[in-house]
C-alpha cells in the first residue's frame, strides 16, 4: 500500500510529455519504435503521436493495433512539416522526438526528461544514438562508417549547438520563446531551430544515458542524405560564398570523422581495410562539396552508387 501510494506521488511529480514520431512509407521499422516506446519505464503519464507524411493516411491497422497512441495525418511533405504538426496538436509541457526506424531504449524518456529538467537553464536535450547492424553478414565502407561515426551527438552539441530530432528533448516553453521547426526546409531543421535555442542564452545538454537505436545506412542511403542535408543548407544559405565556405571545409580532412574512425574496433577490419576506411570517409568529404557545387549550379540529383 505504502509502494503504491509512493509510486503514484511519484507519477503526479514527473511532467507529462508528448514523443513525436514523424513516419514515412516506414512502415515495419515503426512497428519496432512503437513497440519499445509501450515499454518505457517513465513514471509520469507520456503520450505518443505518430504523424503520418505520406499523401493518404496509410496507418489504419497501426492504429488499431497500438490503441494507446495517437495517429494524425499531415499530408503537407516534410518531417518539419510533420513534426510542426505533432507540437500544434500536443498539449504537455514536454517533448521527446525520434524517428520512426528508431528504437528507443526503456529507459529513454526517465533519462531524458531528468536531463532536462536538471537545470531551468536547459533548453534542449541531446540523447545518444547508437548505429547497429545486422549481425554475422559482411559489412560495407560505408556501414563501417556508420558504426564508427554516424550520429555524434555529443559534436552536434558541443561544436554545431543543435541536436539531432532523432533523439532530443525540449519544452513548450521552448517553442513558446524561439518558435517551432522552419517546415520550409527539405532538411538541416533541427540544426537551425537548435542554434535558434542557443542564441537565446538557452543551455544545450547531451545526455549519454537516454539512448535510442538507428540502423546503418549503406551507401546509397548515404549519399541520399547528403544530398538532402545540403540542399537544406543551400535553402538557408544560397549565394556562392556560402557555397565556396562549404566546399572548402569539405576539402578538408573530417577530423572528427577520423578520429571516430581510429578509435573503431571491428572483427572484420584488418588493417588494409581501416586504411580503405580512412579512405572513404575522405570521399564522403568530397562528395558533400561536389553535391554543394552541383546544388548552386541547379544541377539535377547525381545518380546514386549502390
Amino acid at each position: 500500500m505504502v509502494l503504491a501510494m509512493a509510486d503514484t506521488c511519484l507519477s503526479l511529480s514527473l511532467p507529462s510529455i508528448t514523443v513525436v514520431v514523424p513516419v514515412y512509407g516506414q512502415d515495419e521499422e515503426l512497428k519496432l519504435c512503437l513497440n519499445a516506446l509501450a515499454k518505457q519505464d517513465y513514471a509520469g503519464d507520456y503520450t505518443v503521436i505518430v504523424i503520418d507524411n505520406n499523401a493518404q493516411f496509410a496507418l489504419d491497422t497501426l492504429q488499431t493495433e497500438y490503441p494507446d497512441m495517437r495517429f494524425i495525418w499531415e499530408p503537407q511533405r516534410g518531417a518539419y512539416h510533420a513534426r510542426n504538426a505533432a507540437i500544434a496538436a500536443a498539449n504537455t509541457p514536454l517533448f521527446a522526438f525520434t524517428d520512426a526506424d528508431c528504437v528507443p531504449h526503456c529507459e529513454w524518456l526517465r533519462y531524458g526528461v531528468e536531463a532536462l529538467m536538471a537545470n531551468e537553464n536547459i533548453g534542449l536535450v541531446g540523447g545518444k544514438i547508437v548505429m547497429t547492424c545486422d549481425k554475422g553478414r559482411d559489412l560495407s565502407l560505408a556501414e563501417h562508417m556508420e558504426l564508427a561515426a554516424g550520429f555524434p551527438q555529443h559534436i552536434y552539441i558541443k561544436q554545431r549547438k543543435f541536436a539531432a530530432t532523432a533523439n532530443m528533448f525540449t519544452t513548450q516553453a521552448m517553442f513558446d520563446a524561439v518558435g517551432v521547426f522552419d517546415a520550409s526546409l527539405k532538411s538541416g531543421g533541427d540544426g537551425q531551430w537548435g542554434r535558434r535555442v542557443y542564441k537565446s542564452k538557452k543551455a544545450l545538454y547531451y545526455a549519454p544515458l537516454a539512448i535510442v537505436e538507428h540502423p546503418v545506412r549503406n551507401a546509397a542511403q548515404i549519399k541520399t542524405k547528403i544530398w538532402r542535408v545540403v540542399e537544406g543548407i543551400r535553402d538557408m544559405q544560397p549565394h556562392w560564398i556560402a557555397c565556396l565556405t562549404t566546399v572548402a571545409i569539405h576539402l578538408a580532412p573530417p577530423i572528427n570523422r577520423l578520429c571516430a574512425v581510429a578509435k573503431y574496433h571491428h572483427p572484420q577490419l584488418s588493417r588494409c581495410h581501416k586504411i580503405l576506411l580512412f579512405g572513404y570517409c575522405q570521399y564522403i568529404n568530397w562528395y558533400t562539396a561536389y553535391c554543394r557545387v552541383a546544388l548552386q549550379l541547379q544541377k539535377k540529383h547525381p545518380p546514386m552508387d549502390s
